[in-house]
């Protein structure tokens, strides 16, 4: 199975081909895919699969998937004892964004924004 690499700083440069995303396609022109089926039919198909990103409660489902590639599972948002929150506004003005477990965000406009912060042992 392979294993995922985590990572909880959205500047680390092994994402940089999820960054700058214009119509699912990156400035050198590989694409995304989104979800299960979509991954499982990227990976029978001739396309190379370049890396694959996914939130740490999905490495599990998303890791079978791979077999057989040498495709990088990049795990992020949850690593040792911090959660890092990741939005991108592309509107012309500032925007709050709320997450599921309460945290906001506040992202500047037509910009990325995140937040690192420390989680409980319980999460």
């Amino acid at each position: 199975m392979t294993e995922p690499v985590a990572v909880d700083d959205p500047t680390d440069p092994r994402l940089f081909d999820f960054v700058e995303l214009r119509d699912g396609r990156s400035p050198d022109g590989a694409f995304i895919v989104e979800g299960l089926t979509p991954l499982s039919e990227l990976v029978r198909s001739q396309y190379r699969v370049r890396a694959v990103l996914v939130a740490h409660s999905k490495v599990a489902a998303v890791a079978p998937l791979l077999e057989g590639t040498d495709a990088p599972l990049y795990a992020v948002f949850k690593a040792g004892k911090s959660r890092t929150y990741l939005a991108y506004n592309p509107h012309p003005e500032s925007a709050t964004v709320h997450f599921s477990d309460g945290a906001e965000l506040k992202v500047k406009a037509n910009a990325y924004g995140y937040l690192k912060k420390a989680i409980s042992s319980e999460e």
